[in-house]
C-alpha cells in the first residue's frame, strides 16, 4: 500500500444530511478495496476560484489515506459519476515532501 493525499470538493448547497452521505460513501468506498483511512478534516465551506463556474463556493473536505492502484481507479470512477463531488486531486504523500527530507531521507 501507498501513502496518498486526497482534496475532495463537494457542492455547498447540499443538506447537512446529503453531505455526510456523500462522505460515507467516499469512506465506504475505501473500506470496499481494503483502504486505511489515516486523517478526515472537514475545512468548511469556501469560496471557488473563478475557474470552477458555475458554483461560487462549495465545501472542501481533506483526508490521507493508505490504498492501491484498486483505491484510486474506485475513487476516480465513483467520484465523476457522483454529482454532489466537483472536483477531486490525489496525490502520492511522497511526491509532496520538501525536497531537502527526501535528500536527506536518502542519505
Amino acid at each position: 500500500m501507498k501513502g496518498y493525499d486526497c482534496l475532495v470538493i463537494i457542492k455547498a448547497n447540499l443538506t447537512e444530511e446529503e453531505r455526510d452521505k456523500a462522505l460515507e460513501s467516499f469512506k465506504g468506498w475505501l473500506t470496499k478495496t481494503e483502504a486505511e483511512l489515516l486523517e478526515f478534516n472537514y475545512w468548511g465551506v469556501q469560496d471557488m476560484p473563478e475557474t470552477f463556474k458555475p458554483a461560487r463556493q462549495a465545501a472542501y473536505f481533506h483526508c490521507q489515506f493508505n490504498g492501491t492502484n484498486k483505491t484510486l481507479d474506485l475513487l476516480n470512477e465513483k467520484m465523476r459519476v457522483d454529482e454532489s463531488f466537483l472536483r477531486h486531486m490525489i496525490v502520492r504523500i511522497e511526491s509532496v515532501q520538501v525536497p531537502a527530507v527526501v535528500e536527506k531521507a536518502k542519505a
